[in-house]
C-alpha cells in the first residue's frame, strides 16, 4: 500500500483514543478556547493563534479520498478518528461543517469506518445523520463537568453540556455506538457523576484520563480518585478504558479496560 497522505497512525497518548486504529486531522485549529487544550503544544503554535478560526488542511479532501481508496484496496479495516487538533464541528463556525461532511461522505463512499469525536454531537447527528452507518461508525464527545458554570469557565466557546448529552441520545436512537471522553479529570466528583450518568443513559463506554501539565493537577489526590473511580466503575458496570497516565493511581489488580480494541483483535 502506498504511503498515506493525511490519514495516519497516531502515537503516544493520542493512540489510546483509537487503539490500533488511524486518525485524520482535516481541520487545524479550534475556537472553543478550552483552557486544558493540549493541541497548541503538540503543534508548537501559540495558544492565541491556535484558538482562532480553524482552517482546512492543504488538499485535505483530495488526500482523504486517495487514502481511503488505498486503505480499502489493501483490505485495511481499521477505524479512523476525526480528529485530534480540531473539533470536526466547531461551535459557532458553521462554515467549516461542510468540510467535515465532505470528509465523512468520502469515507462512506469507500466503506471506511470512522469515529467522530466532537463537542458538538447534536449538530453532527442532526446535520449528518445519514453519513453515519450503524454498526460501523461511532459518535463520541468530551464531557468532564456536570456544572455548566464550570464548563463555561474551562470551555468558554464550546457547546453546552446538555446539548452533548442530547446528541449522544439521538445517536443511540439511530443505532450508533457512542462513548464519552472523561478527560481531563478536573473536578473528581463531577467526573464520577459524568460516569454515573453515562451508565444510566446507556453510553457505550467511557475513556478516563487525568489532568496533566496544569497547576491544578497537583492539587488533586489522584490515588483517592483512583479508589473512588474503581468503585463507581464497579457500581455502574459501564464499559471503560483508563488512560495510561491514570493507571498508576488505580487499586492494585484493577482491570485497566473492559472494551475490546482493535489491538486486541486477531
Amino acid at each position: 500500500m502506498a504511503k498515506l497522505r493525511i490519514i495516519y497512525e497516531p502515537q503516544g497518548p493520542a493512540a489510546e483514543y483509537v487503539p490500533g486504529g488511524l486518525a485524520c486531522n482535516h481541520l487545524i485549529g479550534c475556537s472553543h478556547g478550552c483552557r486544558y487544550c493540549y493541541a497548541p503544544g503538540v503543534l508548537h503554535r501559540k495558544r492565541e493563534d491556535f484558538m482562532g478560526h480553524p482552517a482546512l488542511a492543504k488538499d485535505a479532501l483530495a488526500k482523504i479520498a486517495r487514502d481511503a481508496e488505498d486503505l480499502q484496496a489493501a483490505g485495511d479495516t481499521r477505524m479512523t478518528l476525526f480528529s485530534f487538533v480540531a473539533d470536526p464541528y466547531p461551535n459557532h463556525e458553521p462554515a467549516f461543517w461542510p468540510f467535515t461532511r465532505a470528509a465523512l461522505a468520502i469515507m462512506g463512499a469507500w466503506v471506511r469506518p470512522f469515529t467522530v469525536l466532537t463537542k458538538n454531537p447534536l449538530v453532527a447527528i442532526q446535520a449528518d445523520e445519514l453519513l453515519f452507518t450503524p454498526g460501523r461508525d461511532v459518535l463520541a464527545t468530551s464531557i468532564v463537568f456536570t456544572d455548566e458554570a464550570d464548563r463555561e469557565n474551562w470551555e468558554p466557546n464550546a457547546p453546552d453540556l446538555e446539548s452533548r448529552w442530547l446528541g449522544l441520545f439521538l445517536a443511540d436512537c439511530y443505532g450508533l455506538e457512542t462513548w464519552i471522553s472523561v478527560e481531563p479529570v478536573i473536578d473528581p466528583a463531577q467526573a464520577l457523576d459524568v460516569i454515573r450518568r453515562a451508565a444510566a443513559e446507556g453510553i457505550g463506554h467511557v475513556k478516563v484520563g487525568p489532568l496533566n501539565h496544569h497547576p491544578l493537577a497537583k492539587t488533586v489526590d489522584w490515588r483517592a480518585f483512583g479508589e473512588d473511580l474503581a468503585g463507581v466503575l464497579e457500581e455502574t458496570g459501564i464499559d471503560y478504558y483508563l488512560k495510561h497516565d491514570l493507571r498508576p493511581y488505580m487499586p492494585e489488580g484493577f482491570a485497566c479496560s473492559t472494551i475490546e480494541t482493535e489491538e486486541d483483535q486477531p
